[in-house]
């Protein structure tokens, strides 16, 4: 029985599609006609006729002619009588479109600073940004996207392509916007602030010395410098970055900037540091921190709670108590400690996309009432009223696509663990049983964590690994002692290392 005309035909189906020795049918994804044949002992001429006549039961939009068709089978049965996947006709291809982008004027927003490459030492003197500007520097410009091309596959149904993403940049404090240029400019000397989405530009505020009580505590729109420590008891809150030369001592820390704390951050209950950007620290110790960008830790996280929205990286140092939480991952020189304290490492769980969705819609109904209560008063202040809505209602949009987006499930260790270190990855929570004194990985794939060792990837070894699940809904999660030991080791296993 023939295909009805439309329908692509597929391998299953190639039975029904064969005249003869021949076999035509339309690629996956239907963007080209092929053919399978024998032309061994076959006149060319009647099998251009048939094919023809088979292409438009099919439906096939544009068929070759017949003269453009017998060349395609002459010049390939010369090559080859057996003639495989011979392509006859093809679709338009779409066009894909290129998302807008943000091009920067210079180098502002490195994280990093400067690392001894033989040490592994990092140099808190030597940022790797360039974050002062001038007033009137050109700060960003804002490329426009470019629409794509539909594309019509064989069957002439249309391929569509997606709608490209425009680029998004808020003004913030001291930044002027030439909309002709699409450029920003600094309107003020200071250091360029980007958090959020916000463009800003902060006033630096230098406290010589300690923050403590001759200065009492401190509250600045703009940046902030400290030479000094931060003291016991004292509080921070700034818009723009963080930079403390000394230590943070049991102190409250709050900016929408980033934090670098040169001496290390030593907290207490009840004090928070709660920072939008990332965060640069010799160590952390009996702390609660809050990250929404990155945080680096030179030398150790020491019975802390610290929760990140990107990625935690302590590369040669150690976690020993407390929790660290990071929605990009964690890479860890140790985790644990020859106290065998219980330390637990979380990958891949996210905690502010829908607060930070949530305080995008407040500020829009805020908006939306001023816009309400100047209309028919058009002016350059409710144009940019509404630029504003509408930049923060595609960010909701797209905060809603980010809550989907697969987040990063890995742990690496590149040193040792012992017992008490936890790990926790979609669900999975991995108790070390015993210490375990090489570099490895753990990650999720399929909802599966494997334990990765060089190339190596199997399931995490029973010797080493106490393996707990969350029960999903409408499961119980029960699992008894018996079950758990006759699973034993499986082949897959890695063998427990001899002690050196």
């Amino acid at each position: 029985m023939d295909t009805p005309p439309g329908e692509p035909t597929t391998d299953r189906d190639s039975d029904q599609s064969r005249r003869g020795d021949f076999n035509l049918r339309v690629s996956p994804d239907r963007m080209a006609v092929l053919l399978d044949c024998d032309t061994s002992s076959v006149d060319l001429g009647e099998l251009e006729e048939a094919i023809r006549e088979r292409m438009l039961s099919m439906g096939i939009a544009e068929p070759p002619d017949g003269a453009r068709l017998l060349r395609l089978l002459t010049a390939a049965a010369k090559k080859d009588p057996r003639i495989k996947e011979l392509e006859l006709a093809e679709g338009l291809k779409p066009v894909q479109p290129l998302d807008g982008r943000i091009e920067w004027a210079g180098d502002f927003f490195n994280p990093g600073f400067v690392v001894d490459e033989e040490t592994g030492k990092i140099d808190y003197k030597q940022r790797v940004a360039m974050t002062s500007v001038m007033e009137g520097d050109l700060l960003a410009r804002a490329i426009p996207p470019t629409e794509g091309r539909e594309g019509l596959d064989v069957l002439g149904r249309p391929v569509r392509t997606a709608k490209p993403r425009r680029p998004r940049i808020r003004v913030g404090k001291n930044v002027r916007h030439d909309k002709e240029e699409s450029a920003y400019y600094a309107a003020e000397r200071g250091r360029v602030r980007w958090v959020d989405g916000v463009l800003s530009v902060d006033n630096v505020y230098q406290i010589r010395g300690n923050v403590g009580p001759t200065t009492g505590h401190i509250l600045h729109p703009g940046a902030v410098v400290v030479t000094g420590d931060v003291q016991e008891g004292y509080n921070i809150e700034s818009l723009g970055d963080i930079e403390v030369r000394g230590f943070v001592e049991a102190a409250q820390l709050q900016t929408s900037g980033s934090l670098m704390v040169r001496g290390g951050m030593i907290g207490a209950e009840g004090q928070r540091i709660v920072v939008s950007g990332d965060i640069h620290a010799k160590f952390i110790m009996d702390a609660d921190v809050l990250a929404g960008g990155d945080v680096y830790v030179e030398r150790e996280i020491i019975r802390s709670h610290v929760i990140s929205r990107g990625s935690i990286s302590i590369p040669n140092g150690r976690v020993v108590g407390g929790e660290i939480r990071a929605l990009r991952g964690v890479v860890a020189g140790q985790v644990g400690s020859v106290a065998n304290v219980s330390t637990t490492v979380v990958a891949g769980e996210d905690y502010s996309l829908e607060e930070t969705a949530l305080t995008d819609r407040m500020e829009i109904e805020l908006l939306e009432q001023r816009l309400a209560r100047e209309f028919g008063q058009p002016g350059p202040d409710v144009e940019e009223m509404e630029t504003t809505r509408q930049d923060l209602q595609d960010e909701v949009e797209e905060i809603r696509g980010e809550s989907c987006a697969p987040p990063e499930n890995r742990v690496k260790v590149r040193n040792k663990i012992f017992p008490g270190a936890a790990f926790r990855l979609e669900g999975t929570t991995l108790t070390a049983r015993d210490k375990y004194r090489r570099p490895f990985e753990l990650i999720c794939r399929d909802d599966e964590v494997l334990f990765v060792e060089g190339t190596q990837q199997n399931p995490p070894p029973d010797w080493l690994f106490r393996v707990e699940v969350e029960p999903k809904e409408g499961e119980t999660g029960e699992e008894t002692e018996g079950e758990e030991e006759e699973k034993g080791t499986s082949d897959g296993d890695v063998a427990p290392p001899e002690d050196p």
